[in-house]
């Protein structure tokens, strides 16, 4: 297969037909194709194609869509906007638990509402893998020691600028979420 340019991305994106949900996964999966080339533009150059007509963010998140499909074991027999709403929270669950969802959403017949809601509810109950603000409170801490071992003003004074910059973000970060 040649590599894509933009005009011959621009006729197949053109050349798309099928059903809805066939269009949709092939969009998906032509695009995932053109970001995983390099090809400069490309959501933009799809969003601005008169039979997609859609904004670059949405573009990126059909190709997103493919790329989930893409790394899991099997294709689930469940609509493309179930395949979305996965994919917005994937980095959080991680790659099994999305599996696990959707084998289960597939299993129970779960319409993409309900899915959305049981991934939502999920979440909740999933301990972030990193916390940026215990990350940084360790930081304050080590800093604090740090100002107690030092020996000169100047390292003293640098020091309390770096905790005060540790402890600032901490807090914004923890009062924002």
């Amino acid at each position: 297969m040649d590599k894509l340019t933009p005009s011959a991305y621009a006729q197949a994106i053109d050349g798309i037909a099928g059903s809805l949900e066939e269009k949709r996964w092939q969009l998906a999966d032509l695009a995932w194709r053109a970001r995983m080339e390099g090809l400069p533009g490309w959501a933009e150059i799809m969003g601005s194609r008169p039979m997609v007509s859609r904004t670059r963010r949405t573009v990126e998140e059909w190709a997103h869509c493919a790329d989930l499909r893409a790394q899991l074991s099997r294709e689930y027999r469940l609509p493309f906007s179930a395949y979305a709403a996965l994919a917005r929270k994937v980095e959080v669950l991680g790659l099994e638990k999305a599996e696990e969802v959707l084998e289960l959403a597939e299993t129970e017949g779960m319409t993409v509402e309900a899915l959305q809601i049981f991934v939502s509810e999920l979440i909740k109950k999933t301990p972030p893998p990193f916390s940026l603000a215990d990350w940084l409170a360790d930081e304050y801490l080590r800093a604090e020691a740090a100002i107690d071992a030092a020996q000169t003003e100047g390292d003293i004074e640098a020091l309390k600028r770096v905790a005060s910059l540790l402890d600032a973000e901490r807090s914004r970060l923890i009062y924002v979420q």
